[in-house]
């Protein structure tokens, strides 16, 4: 809810972890999530087995309307020196 700010980092991941994170399109309207620096598996799509074009590494995802998917993500180059950028 909050407005974008280059100035602001709003979560720190140590180097080596891996997450699992679920990320809803809530929007009326298509939406492209990218995470900077980072590959990522899409392990669920919507209440679905991924389709194939999306079991390969992925950094950026189309996520239709209303769609909520599940993605593995490895942070292997996290550094505070230089923060990483998700943004839809």
């Amino acid at each position: 809810g909050q407005a974008m700010s280059m100035e602001r980092i709003d979560a720190v991941v140590e180097r080596g972890t891996v997450e699992r994170w679920r990320v809803r399109n809530d929007m009326s309207y298509p939406h492209n999530v990218h995470v900077h620096g980072v590959h990522f598996q899409v392990t669920r799509y919507g209440s679905e087995e991924p389709p194939a074009a999306l079991t390969g590494p992925k950094d950026t995802l189309y996520l239709p309307p209303g769609v909520e998917v599940e993605m593995v993500l490895r942070f292997d180059h996290a550094d505070p020196r230089h923060p990483l950028m998700l943004h839809c």
